[in-house]
């Protein structure tokens, strides 16, 4: 399937999942529509500017349907993910994911824990939930949220376990009719913390979620791999 082939399927798609959304008007639509085109076109860097330049619509359209809120991402989100994972085996996934970012003047910027460089560093941290399809081998992201920095957590009475543990209660009533079970990568120790010490299962009321460490398993096995080097010249080198 070629490039326009796939974008016409996306574009397909997205516009049945918000026809499927009620109290939606045209143009706000219309906005999101293009917004997707644009999030699948612009290189690099994308934000209302970008936006303004490459899309349809002025950059203070962009801001101003953004700005509103009232769009249901999880309902639109879920409706896609309907689609592709379609197996009998689902769970749903959870992974906070640190973002680098400069400056000051973003909120609940501040130290957060970075897997790949191995420790904490300045910037944001976000933390996705998606579908998973065990049997097809796909994940959908359902939704996001953002954690605070330790100055609010701290103003809140919260720790991150406590903010992890808050966001997915309160998200319970659309996330047990999808699926009862749960996971969440064995580096990240608050989430699995939440999930699998009890944390969590009991309030998500009578029958719980049922809590997995899907990853714990293949961190202690032995895995070979033979990569082939970058050589211009001579023979293949197996490292």
């Amino acid at each position: 399937m070629n490039t326009d082939n796939l974008l016409m399927q996306y574009q397909s798609e997205a516009l049945e999942a918000l026809k499927s959304m009620t109290n939606l008007g045209k143009p706000f639509e219309k906005v999101i529509m293009d917004v997707l085109k644009l999030f699948m076109a612009i290189p690099g860097k994308i934000n209302f500017l970008q936006m303004g330049r490459y899309g349809q619509f002025s950059e203070q359209t962009y801001r101003n349907t953004f700005t509103k809120g009232n769009f249901d991402w999880f309902d639109f989100n879920q409706h896609l993910a309907e689609k592709v994972c379609t197996g009998s085996f689902l769970a749903l996934a959870v992974d906070p994911s640190y973002i680098p970012k400069s400056g000051k003047k973003t909120p609940w910027f501040g130290k957060f824990w970075s897997g790949a460089a191995g420790e904490a560093k300045k910037g944001l941290e976000l933390t996705g939930i998606g579908l998973m399809d065990v049997d097809n081998h796909e994940c959908m992201t359902l939704g996001a949220f953002q954690t605070p920095d330790s100055m609010t957590l701290e103003d809140m009475d919260y720790n991150l376990i406590d903010w992890y543990r808050e966001q997915l209660i309160s998200r319970k009533d659309r996330l047990l009719p999808i699926t009862r079970t749960a996971a969440s990568h064995h580096q990240n120790h608050c989430c699995r913390c939440v999930l699998l010490q009890g944390n969590i299962c009991p309030a998500f009321g009578k029958g719980g979620v049922q809590c997995r460490q899907p990853f714990e398993e293949r961190r202690r096995a032995v895995l070979p791999y033979n990569r082939v080097s970058d050589r211009k010249t001579g023979s293949p080198e197996i490292v």
